[in-house]
């Protein structure tokens, strides 16, 4: 007869390897994803330094339901606030 722990056990190796997996294709996901992005600025053309950790968080990357990547620059994209306010109304 097979114990209760065992089976939890079982079960919960089960769940950390699946969840494992689907991390592991994720990172590849992203990686391919960030490797297919235009190098310059739609807008401007201003190039895009793909391993500087600040211009990841500095620029807009725009995913279109058909698939499509555009990359803006923040000299190209309005504020956040403005954004915001523009949705909004206020």
């Amino acid at each position: 007869m097979v114990s209760s722990r065992k089976l939890r056990r079982k079960k919960e190796r089960k769940e950390r390897k699946q969840l494992k997996k689907e991390m592991k294709n994720s990172i590849q996901d992203l990686a391919s994803a960030s490797e297919s992005l235009p190098s310059n600025c739609q807008t401007c053309g201003m190039y895009f330094d793909k391993s500087n950790q600040k211009a990841w968080s500095d620029w807009i990357v725009e995913v279109s339901e058909a698939g499509s990547v555009n990359l803006k620059c923040i000299s190209c994209t309005p504020s956040y606030e403005s954004r915001i306010e523009d949705l909004t109304g206020l």
